[in-house]
This record gives structure tokens, sequence and C-alpha cells, in this order.
């Protein structure tokens, strides 16, 4: 009987134990029952014990009953220690619904410098494209934009597309120096400018700070999520805001349906 009880009580600690899918991982987190790093499409459960490696590192992870969450240790407690172990379930917050940004348009420099500058901007897959007022700033060939950065301590400015009034940043040429692709994470010191060719006038709009997600992670995302339909987009720039910075969701749109 004691046996029987006993099986009992494991079937029901298997059953009430939540399961997560992990759906995208910033830094290093260590499964510590295998000493192997979490990575994404892991199946991991509520009791499990982690380790966070790394300063900051967290993870978004799906539940099929709950929904999305984040895993990240309190603050204060990481503080003490670089080592602890927790059970996974004590690390469990919810994404914050809403909190990504999304452009109705730029009429003006502020809203182009608040649009970029407020916090890490998350550039997911290879283009931004936005509405920019051609009031404000007319784009053609002597009038445009461009993005100074720093790369092998050396200051590369790169021309930015344009398609009437829609700004438009592509990674292949931002990331290109003489013809040859560079390495996005050698690049650092990003500055956006408005050129006026007649007056040689450079206005600097503004300083961003970039996080860069390619492609074919957006597309492993989406691919977990797409069920939730039209709202798949907002629910990918929640996660992604949550874990690095500032995401629009109709960049993420455009991406994945251009």
């Amino acid at each position: 009987m004691k046996n029987l009880a006993a099986i009992f009580l494991f079937l029901a600690f298997q059953v009430n134990a939540q399961e997560y899918t992990v759906l995208q991982i910033k830094g290093e987190i260590t499964r510590v029952s295998t000493g192997k790093l979490l990575k994404q499409g892991d199946k991991i459960s509520d009791d499990e014990k982690i380790s966070f490696k790394t300063n900051n590192a967290m993870a978004a992870v799906l539940s099929t009953t709950k929904g999305r969450y984040i895993i990240k240790p309190k603050q204060e407690e990481l503080e003490k220690s670089n080592d602890l172990v927790y059970v996974l379930k004590s690390t469990v917050t919810p994404v914050r619904g809403g909190m990504s940004t999304r452009a109705a348009g730029i009429q003006n420099a502020l809203d182009l410098k608040m649009y970029f500058s407020e916090k890490p901007y998350v550039w997911v897959g290879e283009e931004i494209r936005l509405e920019v007022s051609g009031v404000a700033f007319p784009m053609n060939e002597n009038n445009f934009f461009f993005i100074s950065y720093v790369y092998n301590d050396q200051v590369i400015n790169k021309m930015l597309g344009h398609d009437n009034e829609d700004l438009i940043l592509k990674k292949k040429t931002l990331f290109e120096v003489d013809g040859e692709p560079i390495d996005p994470t050698q690049v650092s010191n990003y500055k956006l400018y408005y050129y006026k060719v007649d007056s040689e006038e450079s206005t600097l709009i503004t300083q961003i700070e970039f996080v860069l997600i390619d492609t074919e992670t957006l597309e492993s995302l989406y691919s977990q999520l797409q069920n939730d339909g039209e709202d798949t987009f907002y629910h990918i720039a929640d996660l992604y805001s949550d874990l690095y910075g500032k995401c629009d969701p109709l960049q993420i749109r455009y991406n994945l349906m251009k």
C-alpha cells in the first residue's frame, strides 16, 4: 500500500508540474541537472533547477496552458552571487503586454529621436522601414539621412535609402565596408544624421544602441507563436521588449510578411 501511495503521489506531482518551451534566450542559463546550457526549443519543467551564468541572463518561455513568461532572477539576489541556483518556478514572471513601441509615422526630429533613443532598439529581421514626414525631412539626392559608426577604430558613414517618404535601413548595406561584409558585433557608437548637400549641413538626430536579431531567429520564434494570428507580431515584440529593449511590432510584421 505504501508503494501504491507513493506511485499516486508521484503521478500527481507529474500532472501538476508545469512544462515550458524555451522560445528565446539572452545570455547563458545552465540546467543544473545536466550542466548544459539551456537552448531554444528545450522543454523544461517548473521544478527544475537552473543557474544564470551571465549578467542580465534571462529567457522567454511558453506554457501551452498559461501563456508566455520571462524567467529571470531577482536582481537583489543576483547581486549577492553569480552562482546561485534557482528552482525555475521561482524565476517566472508574466510578459508585460503592450510594452512594445509602435510608430504611427515620424512627424519631426523629436519623434525620430524618441523612436530610436529611449533605450536599446531591437532591430528584428533585415530591414527597418519608417514613414517620415517629407515636410520635416525631404529625402532625395540633395537631402538624406546617414548613419555613422565606429569600426576598427575608424568612423564609417553610411547613406540610408528611401522610398518616397519611407526611410529604409538595411543590415546588408549598413554592415558592409569597401564591398565586404563586417561583423556587427564589432561596431559601436551609432549616430543618426540628416544631411543637406546644398549647405553641406549635417544635423545629429540621435545616438542609437542597436540589439540585432537575425531573420532566422525571428522566423523560428514566429513559427512557435503564429497560431496567435495577427496578434503574433505584438506578442513577439513584447517578448523582445522584455528581453532586450524597445521593439516595434510593425517592423516585425514587415520583415515576416515581405
